[in-house]
């Protein structure tokens, strides 16, 4: 991944590295030292998901264009990460990144009904109840309007609602929201950037410049090498 993402002109991967840390999992560690506010990361708007890019696909942009009604965002980039995934050919930096992603989520949507029972009787019950719900009308939506109609991009045995879920949670944990300069707002997952674990210690550290449509990492604190 991080050689597809230099490739693409990524700035800052040489002084970062992928580890794992006893309490948090796997995070990036510094490989320097940073003052705070100094940037740390930049990943271009080339290799960044969004809606945008999604539609702009010449397999898959056509398949979303034809769902009526559209797609919401959650959805879209869902969508875009299992088609990615389930390509064998072609693809290969935004599939080095799928690579990368956590392959399970400790969500409650993920519980047996087990599980789930041992629940019962706490909000996290009812609210997973309701979520799981949601999740399985809309991934019916989502086999009406373009898994079924387009069967040649959407092998089902790769997009189940398991596959739906997965890639919900990784939409859900791993995307960064921003409003624009105009209203607007925009959501994006951003390789390796998507890897840096949050601290309640630190002010927000991710930067979205919409005339580049580049997302920059700038150091919450100061960090010495070694540190997350």
């Amino acid at each position: 991944m991080e050689s597809w993402l230099k490739e693409s002109g990524a700035v800052g991967l040489d002084d970062l590295e992928l580890a794992n840390f006893q309490v948090t999992g796997r995070g990036v560690r510094s490989l320097q030292y940073y003052k705070e506010v100094e940037r740390v990361l930049t990943i271009p708007c080339g290799v960044l998901w969004t809606v945008e890019h999604a539609y702009a696909d010449p397999l898959l942009g056509r398949a979303l264009r034809s769902a009526q009604p559209p797609l919401t965002v959650e959805d879209t980039l869902a969508t875009h990460i299992l088609f990615v995934r389930s390509r064998r050919s072609g693809y290969n930096g935004l599939r080095s990144h799928v690579t990368a992603l956590p392959k399970s989520y400790s969500s409650s949507i993920f519980f047996t009904e087990n599980e789930l029972e041992v629940c019962a009787g706490t909000s996290l019950y009812t609210i997973t109840k309701q979520l799981q719900r949601q999740i399985e009308e809309d991934y019916v939506g989502l086999v009406a309007r373009i898994f079924g109609q387009y069967q040649d991009l959407f092998p089902l045995d790769k997009f189940t609602i398991e596959d739906y879920k997965w890639a919900l949670s990784t939409v859900w944990s791993r995307g960064m929201d921003f409003v624009l300069p105009d209203g607007n707002s925009i959501r994006l997952l951003a390789p390796f950037a998507d890897m840096l674990n949050h601290s309640s210690e630190v002010k927000q550290c991710h930067v979205y410049d919409a005339s580049s449509g580049s997302l920059s990492v700038l150091a919450g604190k100061d960090y010495k090498a070694g540190d997350q």
